[in-house]
C-alpha cells in the first residue's frame, strides 16, 4: 500500500471510530447501573471481544502478540484506561461543559507532544482546523462554562492529556500492532472500576438482564469495534490530525441522543456542532483529495 493510500485509510478509520464512539450516549441512557458498574461491564466485554478477535487472527501466537507490544503498548493501555475512566468522575465533580472544553484541548496537546517528542511538525491547515474546531466546541458549551471543583477540572484536563499521549505513542510506534494494548486498556479499566466499587463496599453484580445485555453490547460493539478502527488508523496519520478527527465524537454524541431520546441539545450545541463538523469534514475531504492527487 502506498503512503497516499495509507493516509487515506487512516483518515477514514479514525473518523469512523470517532463517529462510532459518539453513540455511547445511547447505551448510557439505556442502562440503570451506577457509573463504575457501567465501566466494569463495558470494559470486561470489550476486553473479551478484542482478545477473541486477536485469538482468531493469531491463534497460537496470540500471547506472543501481546508480549511484542512491550512497554510502549503498556503505556498506551494505561493512557486509554486513564482517558476512559476519568470522564465519569470529571462530569460528577464539574460540569459537562467544562469537561468538553478541556477534552477539546487534546489536538493541541497531541501536536505539542508530537513536536517535542517525535519531531513531527504540524502544518498551518491542521492548526487552523484545530482552532476553528475548538471555537465550535466553545460555542456549544459557552453558556455553561465556569464553576466546578478544581479536581473535576483537573480530571477533565487529564482526559485530554491521556488521549494525546496515547495518540503520540501509537503514532511513534506505528509498526507495532496496538490492538493488544487496547485490550490491556480495557482490562486495566475493569480492574480499576472493580477496585473503586470494592473500596466502597459494593460489587458490580447482580445486574438486571436487560441492563447486562446493553452493557455487553456497549463494550463488545461500541467500544471494541471503535477501538479496532482507531488503533489501525491512528498509526497512519499525524498525531494532531488524529486528535482533530476524534473531536467528531464530542459533537456526534448529543445528535444521537436527540434522535433516540428526543433530548434537545439547544441552539448553541447545534450551531457549535455544525461549525466543528463542517470544519472537520472540509479538512478531511481536502486532505483525501490532496493525497489522491499526490
Amino acid at each position: 500500500m502506498t503512503e497516499t493510500a495509507r493516509h487515506r485509510v487512516g483518515v477514514l478509520l479514525v473518523a469512523g471510530a470517532a463517529l462510532w464512539w459518539s453513540t455511547g450516549g445511547i447505551f448510557i441512557r439505556s442502562v440503570h447501573t451506577d457509573p463504575w458498574t457501567t465501566i466494569f461491564w463495558r470494559s470486561l466485554s470489550a476486553a473479551a471481544t478484542m482478545f477473541l478477535f486477536l485469538a482468531i487472527r493469531k491463534r497460537a501466537l496470540v500471547f506472543a502478540h501481546f508480549r511484542e507490544i512491550g512497554w510502549p503498548g503498556v503505556i498506551i493501555g494505561l493512557c486509554f484506561c486513564g482517558a476512559s475512566t476519568c470522564y465519569i468522575p470529571a462530569v460528577l465533580l464539574t460540569s459537562v461543559a467544562n469537561t468538553l472544553i478541556l477534552q477539546s484541548l487534546s489536538p493541541f496537546i497531541a501536536a505539542l507532544l508530537a513536536l517535542f517528542l517525535i519531531r513531527e511538525r504540524i502544518d498551518l491547515r491542521t492548526m487552523a482546523a484545530m482552532l476553528i474546531s475548538a471555537f465550535g466546541v466553545y460555542v456549544m458549551v459557552a453558556q455553561s462554562i465556569g464553576g466546578g471543583s478544581y479536581l473535576g477540572n483537573l480530571l477533565g484536563l487529564a482526559i485530554a492529556v491521556f488521549y494525546a499521549m496515547a495518540v503520540v505513542v501509537t503514532r511513534h510506534r506505528r509498526h507495532v500492532q496496538m490492538l493488544p494494548a487496547s485490550c490491556l486498556a480495557a482490562v486495566f479499566a475493569a480492574i480499576l472500576s472493580f477496585a473503586v466499587l470494592a473500596f466502597g463496599h459494593s460489587l458490580p453484580w447482580p445486574v438486571a438482564s436487560s441492563d447486562l445485555a446493553w452493557l455487553v453490547a456497549f463494550g463488545a460493539l461500541q467500544m471494541a469495534v471503535g477501538m479496532v478502527m482507531f488503533t489501525y488508523g491512528v498509526r497512519l496519520i499525524p498525531a494532531a490530525e488524529s486528535a482533530l478527527l476524534s473531536i467528531i465524537e464530542s459533537v456526534g454524541a448529543p445528535i444521537w441522543v436527540y434522535f433516540f431520546f428526543d433530548e434537545d441539545p439547544g441552539i448553541r450545541a447545534i450551531v457549535g456542532g455544525f461549525i466543528v463538523l463542517t470544519t472537520v469534514t472540509v479538512y478531511a475531504a481536502l486532505d483525501l483529495r490532496r493525497t489522491a492527487l499526490a
